[in-house]
């Protein structure tokens, strides 16, 4: 323990917390810009609104999982399992899907964000199922991706929409954060047994 009578472990876990807030918060404040720069570039579409209503499901979503996180939380994970399921769709109908995002636009990655945000706010009450609904989240497009490459080879540009989709989704930063989370839930069970052995 420090001066503070804090222990290295129990910092190294509000560390690891902070990083991927930090990530998860710059994910969505960079997705946010995209849709509303994109919006502004075609003002009749009404797209504003969409954007408008997409952020308010996150904070709401967010707001109810930190006020009541074991009632809530468990209404994540069946959320994130839809998302999965979805980019499992996706990968095994390519085409199907990109029909559909070509007349609605990016449907996928907004509602993988708008279950990967609140998520992530999840981390201030749940690491674990935080780091796990994250992880999830990161890793369905490379599993799309791999029904893809699997499929008939019809697929190429369901690729390169998957990729931007991906991208713009987040996938990365959410299987960072997700990871992230998962170790610091680790440590923070490892102190908690070491103070209770002590």
């Amino acid at each position: 323990r420090d001066g503070s009578g804090e222990s290295p472990a129990r910092d190294t876990v509000r560390t690891l917390r902070r990083v991927g807030l930090v990530l998860m918060a710059g994910l969505g404040l960079v997705a946010v810009l995209v849709m509303v720069l994109e919006t502004l570039g075609d003002p009749g579409s009404g797209g504003l609104v969409w954007v408008l209503a997409w952020v308010l499901v996150i904070v709401v979503l967010s707001g109810v999982l930190l006020r009541w996180p074991s009632r809530f939380a468990p209404a994540l994970v069946v959320l994130a399992a839809v998302v999965v399921g979805l980019w499992v769709w996706f990968g095994a109908a390519p085409g199907t899907w990109m029909d559909f995002m070509d007349v609605r636009g990016p449907v996928l990655p907004m509602i993988a964000l708008a279950v990967a945000v609140p998520a992530a706010a999840l981390a201030l009450r749940r690491l674990s199922t935080a780091g796990m609904t994250l992880v999830a989240l990161g890793v369905a497009p490379a599993l799309a991706l791999v029904l893809i490459a699997l499929g008939d080879g019809s697929g190429d540009r369901a690729v390169m929409v998957l990729f931007g989709g991906a991208v713009l989704a987040g996938a990365p930063v959410c299987l960072i954060a997700g990871i992230l989370f998962l170790v610091a839930s680790a440590l923070d069970r490892r102190s908690g047994r070491a103070a209770g052995g002590a």
